[in-house]
């Protein structure tokens, strides 16, 4: 199963993780598969998580 990171950061952080992609892409470097949804407020976050459905737990 992907797993979905939903966090709060700033913009440098943002711009951070970016540049640690870009350098692995300069070096031919396999960039691992990420899925990040970031907001800068977190009430924007608690907003968009407000309008997510309730999905139900997968059994093991």
């Amino acid at each position: 199963m992907t797993k979905l990171i939903v966090k709060v950061e700033t913009v440098e952080e943002f711009f951070e993780r970016g540049r640690k992609i870009a350098q692995l892409a300069d070096q031919q470097l396999p960039i691992p598969p990420s899925h990040v949804v970031s907001f800068e407020d977190p009430d924007d976050m608690l907003k968009w998580l407000a309008t997510l459905s309730p999905r139900p737990a997968l059994a093991d």
